[in-house]
């Protein structure tokens, strides 16, 4: 996928007769769909731009439907496609906030600066998020916790983490 659209949904059925589909969220910021009128749709490499008609949210689901697609029919070559936004459409966060895309592929170090390894993915949970840090070949897990979590910084792409913290 193309480093400048950001996955915001994931098409998982159609919805009804009427060219409605059922869209996993992606995003903590749920009615991201909702404030979003045009949207791209990413399916086997390729990009398209559509409109949103109307959506509406339920829980970490949205039925949305798009201009022009008013059968199940034309709605089905659309289940499975990743529904993106461009990165400069994304919503500025709270300080000490990050979106999950700008973490990954960070150099994670110790306190004394000694490398750990890069953070892989990170896992939402609902008491709180976890880093996973690769580390020659291995995973050590990290809180994203205050205590655990000492720094960031995005423009450095470096991570300083309380190694006491880290679990095998």
């Amino acid at each position: 996928m193309n480093d400048e659209f950001i996955p915001i949904g994931k098409v998982v059925k159609t919805h009804g007769l009427k060219g409605e589909l059922k869209v996993l969220t992606l995003s903590d910021i749920p009615d991201r769909l909702t404030r979003t009128p045009t949207i791209y749709k990413i399916k086997d490499g390729k990009s398209e731009i559509l409109t949103i008609s109307y959506c509406r949210l339920y829980k970490n689901t949205a039925i949305i439907r798009f201009k022009d697609i008013n059968t199940i029919s034309s709605a089905q070559r659309f289940v499975g496609s990743t529904l993106c936004i461009k990165e400069e459409e994304l919503f500025d966060l709270r300080k000490n906030s990050y979106y999950i895309h700008s973490l990954v592929g960070l150099r994670v170090y110790d306190e004394s600066r000694k490398l750990i390894g890069r953070l892989k993915e990170v896992w939402q949970l609902p008491a709180n998020d976890i880093f996973i840090v690769e580390e020659n070949g291995q995973e050590i897990l990290f809180p994203a916790i205050k205590k655990a979590i000492k720094n960031i910084s995005i423009e450095k792409k470096e991570m300083i983490v309380d190694r006491s913290f880290g679990v095998t």
